[in-house]
């Protein structure tokens, strides 16, 4: 059987492997940053590029403490076609500048002395999802009844709704 030098070289190069390899590139991106809780999903998520085809990501979040609402760790897995894959991870820092939105009261009410309503319980919300405190301050100003419920979300925003009742039986 004769083989020619052009089949030779075929054959050769058939069974030779090179010392190649297809790296996955992550794009650049910011490391650590500061979002606000409202604006989170705004931000862009990383890349990466491969020669090897196709690069799919997967991402888990954690939150850990720090800051007023904690601070966001995004880390991102890449992986291509050739079964390479890369990590890289994100902190964002979580703010908070929307205060809290108090149920209403009706803002005034007359009434007797005697007759005066109970303060009704009050309650609020906050765009974070976390608990928020509601506190009550009640005084009397002049002919008035004041009540003041003032609420604070954990990042220190505040908001307030008030209720005068025009005492009638002075």
């Amino acid at each position: 059987m004769m083989i020619k030098m052009k089949q030779l070289l075929a054959i050769i190069a058939l069974g030779m492997t090179t010392g190649l390899t297809a790296q996955i590139t992550v794009d650049n991106y910011t490391i650590e940053l500061e979002a606000d809780v409202d604006q989170v999903e705004a931000v862009a998520p990383i890349t990466a590029q491969s020669d090897c085809g196709v690069v799919t990501s997967t991402v888990k979040e954690a939150i850990f403490s720090g800051g007023c609402l904690g601070n966001l760790v995004r880390t991102y897995t890449f992986t291509d076609e050739c079964g390479n894959s890369a990590t890289a991870e994100q902190y964002i820092k979580l703010t908070d500048s929307t205060p809290p939105v108090l149920d209403e009261v009706t803002p005034t009410l007359s009434a007797g002395m005697d007759n005066l309503p109970e303060a009704p319980a009050v309650t609020a919300s906050d765009n974070s999802g976390k608990p928020v405190s509601v506190s009550l301050s009640e005084k009397r100003v002049d002919d008035n009844v004041v009540r003041i419920w003032t609420a604070e979300d954990q990042c220190g925003n505040t908001s307030i709704v008030k209720q005068t009742i025009k005492l009638t039986d002075i």
